[in-house]
């Protein structure tokens, strides 16, 4: 069972080392979150509570350690609404991903052939929207 504890750790791992975006895949768009450690006991143990897959990323240099991505796709909509309450970085990002997650039968992303002109308009609002907040350079979360 997840504690509250629990949901207070992973929220600190994702504004200090996540990341929520809303990236194209093939013909069709997807929320994804990960985070990255060079720490995979750690990793591991957010994995047992919240599922996702580890993935090993590339070295740039010898000189640094090796770094972990511990992703997820459709368990995102899920996990942000339980930790939504402790992030205080990425609460915007995640509360456009959940805006996203509601446009359509989420399954980690949807063909959106099979959606209104509508909602493929609204997906790539919310798209555009997580690009503004995640740019590089000047700040737009007056939190930090």
């Amino acid at each position: 069972m997840v504690s509250e504890v629990d949901r207070a750790y992973l929220a600190a791992f994702i504004d200090g080392e996540g990341y929520i975006y809303i990236g194209k895949v093939g013909e069709r768009l997807q929320l994804k979150m990960a985070v990255v450690n060079t720490c995979l006991a750690a990793l591991r143990e957010l994995q047992l509570l919240w599922g996702g897959s580890i993935a090993k990323k590339k070295r740039s240099s010898e000189k640094h350690k090796q770094a972990y991505e511990l992703r997820w796709f459709k368990e995102t909509p899920t996990i942000i609404s339980e930790v939504l309450f402790y992030l205080k970085i990425k609460k915007e990002q995640a509360r456009i991903g959940l805006q996203f997650a509601l446009t359509g039968d989420y399954r980690g992303g949807v063909n959106e052939i099979h959606l209104p002109n509508t909602v493929i308009e609204q997906r790539k609002n919310l798209q555009a929207q997580m690009q503004e907040v995640n740019r590089r350079g000047e700040q737009i979360n007056k939190t930090c």
